[in-house]
């Protein structure tokens, strides 16, 4: 897609996103009203016993997303900008300011104040401090910005702002996004990677910075951001080195592909999914042993019963290439032709009886 397709496609979503954006406050209360309370990341019911008085906490950002909510869904746009404006005026909370102002840079886009909007949008961003109000309002500065044909002024000066604090993480997502709205990938990718030095843990900038070189077809790149991330991300290491095998393999670098392999099968919190793909990667790169090994591994802590027999029955697959299998091997290849969950699994049992004659 070229640079002026990605610009038009932006501006005709964030038309239409504007109007959906003053809808998902409402979206995540209905979503937080299903539960009462977390404990330990465990949600509990929210029936109760009539005898037991149900307890509401009073939530005035809610409270508030509600009332304007309430005037937008009317379409009543202009006593809803007036509304944002007097809570704006009376409003303590940064934390609620913060929402109102994007409430207010929505409305004013609706309206055709574009001008206005732009304003709302660039000092929300210079002196905010939410990042899921930084995401959103830094798409819709990009685009107001864009119809307004000071798309490359605006990213002039988040640039000349970071460079004067280079580790301010605020400033570098902002500059990095405004980057990748602008079909940048090379600016957005030198940005990323400070980012990701300074804050490792940061996992959705990793996947974008690997989506950035991905445009920039530098899949090298991208394995090494992978290999980071596995660093980082200790409980989901198995899947970001085996997201680096594979981008190793589209490198040509096999050789290191299949090292990366090796420690995905060696890794004790490798799942059984992980290293049913691993043996394909294996299989990929002609070694067999290893493959049948992880396709084995596999089966042995898989969970579902349908995955465990499709491991078992591509360990079998691949043996089969390779020596003539027992009869204690052929009988299970039988009982999965039979009865295997899965009806793929059925098919591919047949397939290797098929070839075992």
């Amino acid at each position: 897609m070229n640079h002026k397709s990605l610009i038009g496609l932006g501006v005709v979503v964030l038309a239409g996103v504007v109007l959906f954006l003053f809808f998902i406050p409402s979206a995540e209360r209905n979503k937080q009203s299903q539960t009462i309370e977390v404990s330990d990341g465990i949600e509990t019911s929210t029936a109760m016993p009539a005898s037991q008085p149900l307890e509401i906490n009073h939530n005035p950002e809610k409270e508030i997303q509600e009332e304007i909510d309430l005037l937008i869904a009317q379409r009543n746009y202009t006593s809803a900008l007036q509304r944002v404006d007097e809570l704006l005026s009376s409003v303590a909370d940064p934390h609620i300011v913060e929402r109102l102002n994007l409430y207010k840079g929505n409305l004013l886009f609706a309206s055709g104040d574009l001008q206005q909007a732009y304003d709302v949008y660039r000092q929300l961003l210079l002196n905010g401090k939410r990042d899921d109000i930084r995401d959103w309002t830094t798409v819709k500065l990009y685009v107001v910005a864009d119809k307004l044909g000071t798309a490359d002024e605006v990213i002039g000066e988040f640039l000349n702002i970071y460079e004067q604090q280079p580790h301010n993480p605020r400033l570098g997502y902002i500059l990095a996004d405004l980057y990748a709205y602008n079909g940048k990938p090379d600016k957005e990718s030198e940005i990323r990677n400070v980012l990701l030095t300074d804050e490792p843990g940061n996992l959705d900038n990793g996947m974008k910075l690997m989506a950035a070189y991905g445009k920039m077809k530098n899949p090298s790149a991208a394995a090494e951001v992978s290999g980071r991330m596995a660093e980082a991300d200790p409980k989901n290491e198995a899947a970001h080195l085996f997201r680096q095998a594979t981008l190793l393999l589209q490198a040509n670098d096999n050789e290191k592909a299949s090292s990366v392999c090796d420690a995905v099968l060696s890794s004790k919190i490798a799942n059984a999914q992980v290293l049913l793909r691993c043996g394909y990667l294996y299989e990929q790169l002609g070694n067999y042993d290893q493959a049948i090994a992880a396709f084995a591994k596999a089966s042995e802590i898989a969970t579902e019963q349908y995955r465990e027999e499709r491991c078992v029955a591509e360990s079998l697959r691949l043996k089969q290439r390779e020596e003539a299998l027992s009869s204690d091997e052929v009988r299970i290849l039988e009982d999965l032709a039979q009865g295997a969950q899965a009806q793929a699994v059925r098919a591919l049992a047949k397939d290797i009886l098929g070839t075992n004659k």
